[in-house]
């Protein structure tokens, strides 16, 4: 039994009574006019038969009740977005076996990411971004066998991008931008089957962009790496090989070369480059 609400106030901790639940779903802000307000009540972890929880888009406060998380073994949606909440994120989900999504995005949550996130078996999208998360990027979440999305972009995270990102056969969508990253890009990453999103802007990446991106001309739409410290040729040939790129953005980077009008006649949304590379008839957006 699933409950939609906009509601305003806070959430009643007497839903914890409704023993069949098995869906929560209160969707605020712009959608439906809702804005809750408060903390989440321990009460909800009552409620053993929930399948998911989506709450998004209100100003809820304080950290999420280890109860809540805690013997759901049939969890598959966990999804609290775009309230207020701080504190760390919850070991206890990686005991929930059919779990597939999870989204704490828009927060202001803390601490380092657990490596327990990496011993997840069916999660296939994970969305950790635009919090306070610090520390490294664990390096077993290359092993994720089902991951289709990590979007851990707009925190605190250091260190580099592993070579092992390549394990991650069935990602579709990476977005690591933001953060204080440093290091190369791995050249593993243009070996992926089915990468088709890119986000590493604005981090600290040095090096070059390989020629081997051509690597990812049937799947690769969106690569956003600008405000990097890349240096190096532009690729251009490579780039111009990549039939479904629509969106290419490289403003603030040390990259040199060329820019040729044959790139700028593709069907892209955005395209930026920075001052150093040359613009056939100004093609493109020349950015600092």
């Amino acid at each position: 039994m699933p409950l939609n609400n906009s509601l305003t106030g806070t959430i009643p901790s007497e839903l914890g009574q409704l023993s069949l639940l098995s869906s929560i779903t209160l969707v605020g802000g712009v959608f439906k006019g809702g804005l809750l307000r408060g903390t989440i009540p321990s009460e909800l972890g009552l409620l053993t038969n929930l399948k998911s929880v989506y709450i998004q888009a209100h100003r809820l406060t304080g950290t999420i009740p280890e109860e809540i998380t805690q013997n759901k073994t049939e969890l598959e949606l966990f999804a609290i977005t775009r309230n207020l909440l701080t504190g760390t994120l919850p070991t206890n989900l990686v005991d929930s076996p059919k779990l597939q999504n999870i989204q704490f995005h828009g927060n202001r949550m803390n601490g380092t990411i657990p490596e327990l996130y990496g011993q997840f078996t069916n999660l296939d999208n994970l969305e950790l971004n635009q919090n306070q998360f610090t520390g490294t990027i664990p390096d077993n979440f290359y092993d994720l066998p089902l991951l289709v999305q990590l979007s851990l972009n707009n925190n605190n995270l250091h260190g580099s991008i592993s070579t092992h990102i390549s394990r991650l056969t069935d990602i579709k969508i990476i977005e690591m931008g933001d953060n204080k990253l440093t290091g190369t890009i791995p050249s593993t990453l243009y070996t992926m089957p089915n990468l088709s999103v890119v986000r590493i802007a604005g981090n600290e990446l040095t090096g070059t962009l390989s020629e081997d991106i051509a690597m990812l001309n049937e799947t690769l739409q969106i690569f956003i790496a600008h405000s990097n410290d890349l240096s190096g040729t532009f690729p251009l040939e490579a780039f111009e090989s990549i039939e479904k790129l629509r969106e290419l953005e490289l403003h603030n980077t040390k990259l040199v070369g060329n820019m040729s009008q044959a790139l700028c006649d593709t069907p892209m949304r955005n395209l930026t480059a920075p001052k150093t590379v040359q613009c056939e008839n100004l093609c493109c957006d020349i950015q600092m």
